[in-house]
């Protein structure tokens, strides 16, 4: 897909496929939801190429995705407000259930300092001993 989009300045432009300028610093098991709210926020472009919002931040926080966005005080589509919206839901909810190593199902949540998710396997390798949360 060509018409992914980036964060650059606190607006979103065309861009090549994801990679480093939404995701530095995000964990290598989050890129696949990366990539498929993307692939909404084309859509919402493709719906209505005047539709204004910006993409202000993406980050991890509390072993969740975290997107900041804002819209354009032209933007008065209350449809695709709410899709953007329930786009940046599901991805911040799907994070916290998705493994941030390899993408996996989380089954724990890492407890004390850093709050991750992690598959059982990707918590033998790295985390083995340390206490957690069980996610269901």
């Amino acid at each position: 897909m060509n018409e992914m989009l980036k964060v650059t300045d606190n607006s979103v432009e065309p861009w090549r496929e994801i990679g480093s300028d939404w995701a530095e610093g995000l964990p290598a098991g989050w890129q696949g939801i990366l990539k498929q709210l993307n692939t909404g926020l084309v859509i919402l472009k493709r719906r209505d190429p005047e539709f204004q919002f910006e993409i202000g931040q993406l980050k991890e926080k509390f072993g969740a995705l975290r997107i900041y966005y804002s819209f354009s005080h032209k933007t008065d589509d209350t449809k695709l407000k709410d899709l953007l919206s329930s786009l940046v839901d599901w991805a911040e909810w799907i994070s916290a259930h998705t493994c941030n190593v390899c993408g996996e199902i989380a089954t724990k949540q890492s407890r004390g300092g850093w709050v991750a998710p992690w598959c059982d396997k990707c918590w033998e390798e790295n985390r083995s001993g340390e206490n957690y949360t069980k996610l269901g």
